[in-house]
């Protein structure tokens, strides 16, 4: 995934060639943890819904690294939480080491990146991210408790994607084309707040969301997903507010 990321950064490559190369791999990963897992036939029932996830992840990371730190910023918490949730409730140093590696690999880029861009992640950096990210969410749920739980560490990321996608849906724009309609995007150029600053927020809201998720897991997947529900609404609504505005202005 990361080599075909890298070909992409270096010559144009089409949509429909990057899909399937990404179901692909995505098949190959799920086959290997549903077989080292020993996953019965519920798993493999679910295989076609996991797949969408983790394809939808990796590219949905790769659709928010627009500008400058939100990718990073995003990488050190989001696999930071993980690397937290495997050791304390998943029962996998191995894996909590692999996510704590990652964040700090991720911390590591950041002086690269933020405040002025000295290099970009790429296709290469955060399809792989995602990509990442969405396999260890697969491995370590045991139930749909843990899969909220952990998808939830970079949820940002998911509802800035898909309210994005929902408003363009409603255009009849072409989900394929190019666009800078992401909320983030807006506050950066709409409104010229600088990209640090964006992306510093979208972080500090990210763990905001993930200490809050960490401390309701034990009252249940209800109030987990309620949690969720209220950041979901909140952010939709900072959304509408921004993009109103400035069509008010225009």
């Amino acid at each position: 995934m990361s080599l075909f990321s890298l070909w992409g950064d270096r010559s144009e490559i089409r949509p429909k060639v990057r899909l399937l190369f990404q179901l692909a791999a995505g098949i190959i990963f799920l086959i290997g943890i549903i077989t080292e897992k020993g996953g019965g036939f519920t798993a493999h029932a679910l295989m076609p819904l996991m797949l969408v996830f983790v394809v939808g992840t990796a590219n949905f990371y790769n659709f928010m690294d627009g500008i400058n730190g939100i990718a990073g910023i995003t990488g050190i918490i989001g696999f930071g939480l993980i690397g937290y949730y495997a050791l304390n409730f998943g029962n996998s140093s191995s894996l909590s080491h692999i996510a704590y590696c990652i964040s700090l690999a991720c911390l590591g880029f950041l002086p690269f990146n933020i405040p002025k861009a000295k290099a970009f992640m790429g296709d290469v950096g955060s399809i792989l991210l995602g990509f990442v990210f969405s396999g260890l969410v697969v491995y370590l749920s045991q139930n749909v408790l843990d899969f909220v739980c952990l998808m939830s560490f970079i949820f940002p990321f998911y509802v800035d994607e898909l309210t994005t996608m929902a408003l363009r849906l409603r255009a009849k724009e072409k989900l394929t084309k190019a666009h800078r309609r992401h909320l983030y995007q807006i506050l950066a150029n709409e409104y010229d707040i600088s990209h640090w600053k964006v992306s510093v927020g979208y972080g500090l809201f990210q763990l905001m969301i993930g200490i809050s998720i960490l401390m309701a897991k034990n009252m249940g997947l209800i109030k987990v997903i309620s949690v969720l529900v209220i950041y979901g609404c909140f952010f939709a609504i900072c959304s509408f507010i921004f993009r109103k505005k400035m069509r008010d202005f225009a």
